[in-house]
């Protein structure tokens, strides 16, 4: 940090310097921002590291065994492998929420939950109702496994009734007088009593406690514990006396976010926005780096004129069994299918701004053999550690990229700062960097001749979920975890951006690189910090259309009277639902004039006028 603050003090003295030119000042305020973001970004000592994969990929077991999350008595020859996890780790989906562990050393371990609201809570058990009510046409399945699992437990109904019609007739029976069925749904939250399930917090009262964490973490992502709520998050804080994380110096925070089952996932990309954050995007290695919604994400994120996010984005294979020594072209070797596999998942990653240094794979168990039933039948402990240093090198190993990419910077700028403290602008670079102002305005022009179909965009979008999905997100006016129609316009926001300027600003930039071909020093400055200041308001608002589309959408949107409508039209006999919907919502962006506010952001006029303004001397 010390190279940082002698730039900041240096780069501040020439912008500040009215005996400069304009031009050479702006460089300077330049550059001043950009060390100030950096050392902003380097003075980070510690980040949440989330867990980000589809369900059942194995997130969960890899948490437990990288944290150890484990019952050492259990993890011993002889013993069920899976009764050594203190998280539920059964096959499926499992988890119902977004789990985060902190490790503490002042206060008592407990789980806290953050409960999910009652209204949501009532949608859900609206849909449950129709899910199992015989003869509905509504009965679609569109509740998760973990939470119809969650609902059930709740209910008390035994796991012996599978059948959804015996699970109806069982509640009937058990719960409505003279079996009416017309206030089913309403007896059903009178039995439940949501409002009353308010112990959000659980504290250990046994001798032990890892068998207390596991019962009671599972009961509470089961619905088991009746005085609890749904919950919207659980947060686990662990004492170290009780549990130690084992988490290394860098870590603060243990997160593993809910299933990626679909839909866009704003959680993830602001994770990965966040300064703090380390994200490790977990697949399969048999599909390795071809999941189509971490690839999404990924591309939403991972703009390459951004180039610093990606040293802290991590895929991560999270091998099953011995999988890499399966892999094609691997001779039984894992090592070699290790690179197979990266191979493999770098074509799939083209065009997005991964570094191809990031990849990751662990097995949780590594150097244990274990039968088809999980009986453990040899462990190999040396092996099993080696496999937890060689993820936490590979993360650490990151960071220490990121580290000496910003030293290279700082110095490369500190080298043109000193410059200009010595030299003054010549008439040649003036010249050019009129010439460059030129490029710009025409650059500029050519996007207000630009449009984009944004109603047209979000019908297709609309169009093209599955009808019950699209209903589900209805039912929660837009706001359903696998098609969140807000999100879906907070991606529109960016591939607009993207469609009116990436290619003019790419022929911009390669004309402003033509004209400065083999200039001296000075050029050499200017060119460069042109060319940073380019790439830097691009990814500003490229993020700016991208909030903007979101916010504006949610504020007009979200409310009952835009879905009053629609929430009318399943099962109503008249067919067409998807389209209908559709025309609806289409009438309602056009009523609340949303595309008229979305058309009057203009932030692909703001990027290029922040470039003339650079240029302005």
């Amino acid at each position: 940090m010390r190279l940082a603050d002698q730039l900041l003090i240096e780069s501040k003295e020439i912008k500040d310097n009215e005996g400069k030119h304009e031009i050479i000042r702006k460089i300077g305020d330049y550059i001043y921002k950009r060390v100030a973001e950096i050392k902003e970004i380097c003075s980070v000592e510690k980040y949440n590291i989330y867990f980000n994969g589809k369900v059942a990929i194995g997130k969960s077991t890899a948490i437990c065994n990288l944290f150890n999350l484990i019952d050492e008595d259990k993890l011993v020859v002889g013993k069920k492998l899976s009764d050594a996890m203190l998280l539920k780790t059964a096959s499926g989906r499992t988890t119902v929420c977004e789990t985060i562990f902190v490790q503490i050393q002042d206060s008592e371990s407990r789980i806290v939950i953050e409960p999910t609201k009652l209204e949501d809570f009532k949608v859900l058990i609206k849909e449950y109702c129709k899910m199992i009510t015989p003869n509905e046409i509504n009965n679609e399945k569109i509740i998760s496994e973990e939470l119809k699992r969650f609902i059930e437990n709740m209910l008390d109904i035994p796991t012996s009734i599978v059948k959804n019609e015996e699970k109806y007739n069982y509640l009937k029976e058990r719960l409505l007088e003279n079996n009416t069925t017309d206030k089913f749904e309403e007896t059903l939250l009178e039995f439940l009593n949501y409002e009353k399930r308010n112990k959000t917090e659980h504290f250990c009262n046994e001798t032990n406690f890892k068998q207390w964490l596991k019962e009671t973490y599972e009961n509470i992502n089961d619905g088991k514990v009746s005085e609890s709520p749904l919950p919207e998050r659980i947060t686990i804080y662990l004492n170290k006396r009780d549990i130690d994380l084992e988490m290394p110096s860098f870590l603060n925070k243990i997160i593993d976010t809910r299933g990626i089952d679909g839909g866009e996932r704003k959680d993830i990309q602001d994770a990965i926005v966040d300064l703090n954050s380390i994200s490790i995007m977990c697949d399969e290695i048999g599909g390795f780096g071809e999941n189509s919604t971490i690839l999404n994400i990924l591309n939403q994120t991972l703009i390459k004129e951004n180039q610093d996010l990606n040293f802290r984005v991590f895929i991560a294979g999270i091998e099953k069994g011995n999988q890499l020594e399966k892999a094609n072209n691997s001779n039984g070797n894992r090592e070699m299918g290790k690179k197979q596999k990266i191979g493999e998942a770098t074509n799939k990653l083209r065009g997005i701004n991964y570094n191809q240094d990031n990849f990751i794979f662990y097995n949780s168990f590594y150097g244990i053999d274990y039968s088809d039933k999980e009986k453990i039948y040899e462990l190999d402990f040396i092996e099993y550690d080696k496999e937890k240093s060689y993820f936490f090198e590979a993360v650490e190993n990151g960071l220490k990229r990121m580290y000496t990419k910003y030293i290279k910077e700082l110095t490369g700028h500190l080298e043109n700062i000193q410059f200009l403290n010595q030299n003054s602008i010549t008439k040649e670079a003036l010249n050019k960097l009129e010439q460059c102002k030129e490029i710009v305005y025409k650059a500029r022009l050519e996007v207000r001749e630009g449009t984009y179909d944004f109603v047209g965009d979000f019908r297709s979008e609309i169009m093209s979920e599955h009808p019950s999905v699209l209903r589900a997100s209805v039912n929660r006016m837009g706001k359903y975890y696998n098609f969140n129609l807000y999100e879906m316009v907070h991606k529109l926001g960016g591939e607009e951006f993207k469609q009116k300027c990436f290619e003019i600003k790419t022929r911009m930039t390669g004309e402003i690189n033509g004209i400065f071909h083999g200039g001296d020093k000075i050029e050499s400055i200017c060119k460069q910090s042109l060319e940073s200041k380019i790439d830097s308001e691009y990814d500003n608002y490229y993020k700016k259309n991208r909030e903007s589309y979101f916010k504006i959408t949610e504020e007009e949107m979200y409310n009952s009277e835009s879905w009053e409508k629609p929430l009318t039209y399943w099962g109503d006999g008249t067919g067409q639902y998807r389209y209908r919907v559709c025309e609806d919502l289409t009438v309602e962006i056009r009523k609340k004039n949303i595309e008229q506010a979305l058309n009057q952001l203009q932030n692909t006029e703001l990027f290029y006028e922040e470039i003339l303004s650079f240029l302005d001397f």
